[in-house]
């Protein structure tokens, strides 16, 4: 099974952006996620098309499991 973790970011102009981290720890808190987002923030390294990030918004983690089809 493939899992991401996707963190959804506020960019400057409103608009939702998100990033995908592969391989990610599995047991990260809420509080763990949160706060590393906004240290992504603060670098102020990340640019969007829609600007720079702002504020965080949300994360999931998406499991993907693929079965081959045999014929």
């Amino acid at each position: 099974m493939n899992t991401v973790l996707e963190l959804y970011f506020i960019s400057q102009l409103g608009e939702e952006e998100k990033m995908t981290v592969r391989n990610p720890k599995p047991d990260l808190t809420a509080d763990e996620i949160k706060s590393v987002m906004e240290d992504m923030i603060a670098a102020d390294i990340f640019v969007t098309p829609s600007g720079a990030i702002a504020s965080p918004s949300r994360a999931r983690y998406v499991k993907r499991t693929t079965q081959d089809v045999e014929f």
